[in-house]
């Protein structure tokens, strides 16, 4: 589920086709008797379509910012050690290309992210405004929400059951490693 400091936006499509299916079962017989009540069991053929194209995009989009995202995993892995390893010379020196190296790095990591919640957006407000009716939007809008506090609520009692509490980490020491000049 978690990807790129965020929900993958494909995501968005499992969560509407399975609302959909469960609404579509549920209103049945109401669906079988005519009756049409607005709900995602009644997304259209082009509603439908449009969700499809949609999705495809989407998952073209998320493999290439993942493909990115590994590509600067390696690099941040490879450059700034053999920077270290291979070099003699004044060891200030040293450590400030790698630094260099690796403020670089962070930069593109954060290019990484920002792109990530631009694809996120652009897919999340496509549906909500472009293909599902305001009711759709506003209940999948909802189904969402509900989705990521009832995940969120898992997340703090899997901590509090292994002895962790997410407040007093950031207050807790963190372990820094120096390389003694």
């Amino acid at each position: 589920m978690l990807w790129i400091s965020g929900c993958r936006p494909s995501s968005y499509f499992r969560l509407l086709y399975a609302i959909s299916g469960k609404e579509f079962e549920s209103h049945l017989n109401n669906y079988l008797q005519g009756k049409r009540t607005g709900h995602f069991s009644e997304l259209s053929s082009l509603q439908l379509n449009s969700v499809d194209e949609l999705q495809r995009k989407t998952i073209r989009q998320e493999n290439q910012l993942s493909n990115k995202l590994a590509s600067l995993q390696e690099e941040i892995a490879d450059q700034p050690f053999a920077i270290i390893a291979n070099e003699v010379g004044d060891l200030d020196e040293i450590y400030g290309e790698a630094e260099k190296t690796l403020d670089r790095h962070a930069k593109s990591l954060m290019n990484v992210v920002e792109e990530a919640d631009k694809l996120r957006m652009e897919i999340l407000k496509e549906l909500v405004t472009n293909i599902l009716s305001p009711l759709q939007a506003v209940n999948f809008l909802l189904a969402s929400k509900k989705l990521h506090l009832c995940i969120n609520a898992w997340g703090k009692t899997r901590d509090q059951q292994h002895g962790r509490n997410r407040e007093t980490a950031d207050r807790e020491p963190h372990v820094q490693l120096h390389l003694e000049k």
